[in-house]
């Protein structure tokens, strides 16, 4: 890999504003992306036309999702003896039981083992049936109980399969550049996340039917859905906002920025605002939060199978899901931090010069 003298980076940043600015804000990352180059683009004018004093505080870390050892299911023991299989050889269950049973199948993919336990339970009643027709009474009776367990199971076989695989993970991959974010690309996981909570909903409702190209097909487009990268683009724009927001706040209590409406630094600031939040800034900012919106059919699915989900993963969805919904807020919460200043420089929404976008910056 090259490596990158990040020296060079220091110097041409600060050639580029012409003026040698306080560490945090000349740490230009290299390699980032296009969106964090326009953050911090915007925060460096700013800081530089408010002569903003940044905070240093540590960048929160983003939880990844747990690791798949955390999220194994405890191993199904065998449920049907060899006896028993031989006496089921008349029922539709003998090939499929026998099927698990082999080295193969214990080793199937979750999503196959789904299909083996939706499988059972669907040929499950003409075999009961078959059993009391010849009068092989006691096993009919071990084979419901069997039954009842796979029933009580079927919310953690439906989670591994949906969520616990490597479709799921990869929807979820933290990015370690991240690019722009446009919410049409998870548009389609969307989609797919919608019709499996319609699939797990009727599994879980006594329908086992179940095809499966579709279910397949559905995680293949779960896969590239991109979630990572929005949970990752998130939480840029909070960090970035939140320490433009500390610093505004902390100068206005120590001096006007404006003495005079109009007066320095009104243009500049005008300009910024105008430029690198309002024109480049808030077109990103609301295809994040039509992204965090099509997230809400991942979650619902995430709900529907919370009976079946491992610890570890709820732990990791709780904090995910808090943290979205405070780095949702940023950009709200920036044109708050905002709107005091461009009062003190003549600039407010709806006068003459400035044309500032509503608090509510996450409608279009």
């Amino acid at each position: 890999m090259k490596t990158v003298d990040r020296r060079h980076c220091l110097t041409a940043s600060a050639l580029r504003y012409g003026v040698y600015l306080m560490a945090p804000l000349l740490i230009v990352a290299c390699g980032a992306g296009p969106a964090e180059n326009r953050l911090q683009d915007y925060q460096a004018r700013l800081t530089r036309t408010l002569q903003l004093q940044l905070p240093t505080a540590p960048e929160p870390q983003l939880a990844r999702f747990p690791r798949p050892r955390d999220l194994a299911a405890a191993p199904v023991p065998a449920t049907i003896d060899l006896m028993d299989l031989w006496s089921l050889r008349d029922c539709a269950l003998h090939g499929l039981i026998a099927t698990k049973n082999s080295s193969l199948g214990r080793v199937s993919l979750s999503s196959t083992q789904l299909f083996h336990e939706l499988d059972f339970l669907r040929l499950l009643p003409a075999c009961l049936q078959q059993l009391k027709i010849n009068e092989k009474d006691e096993l009919a009776q071990a084979l419901e109980q069997v039954g009842k367990a796979k029933r009580e199971r079927l919310p953690s076989f439906i989670w591994q399969a949906l969520l616990g695989g490597p479709e799921y993970r990869d929807y979820w991959n933290l990015p370690q550049q991240v690019p722009d974010y446009h919410a049409a690309a998870g548009a389609p996981a969307q989609q797919a996340a919608q019709a499996l909570t319609v699939l797990a909903q009727a599994w879980l409702n006594d329908d086992y039917r179940v095809d499966r190209a579709v279910v397949e097909t559905h995680l293949k487009q779960m896969r590239f859905g991109g979630a990572g990268v929005l949970h990752k683009s998130l939480m840029l724009q909070h960090n970035y906002l939140s320490t433009i927001d500390t610093a505004t706040q902390q100068r206005l209590a120590q001096r006007p920025i404006c003495f005079s409406a109009g007066g320095d630094p009104a243009p500049i600031l005008d300009n910024v605002v105008r430029k690198y939040f309002v024109g480049e800034l808030q077109p990103w900012s609301v295809q994040l939060q039509k992204g965090v919106a099509q997230l809400r059919a991942a979650q619902q699915l995430e709900a529907l199978l919370a009976r079946g989900e491992p610890a570890a993963f709820q732990r990791w969805r709780f904090k995910r899901d808090e943290f979205i919904e405070v780095a949702s807020g940023a950009p709200r919460r920036h044109v708050q931090a905002l709107l005091p200043v461009l009062e003190q420089c003549g600039l407010a929404p709806g006068g003459a010069q400035a044309r500032l976008p509503s608090a509510n910056v996450e409608q279009e």
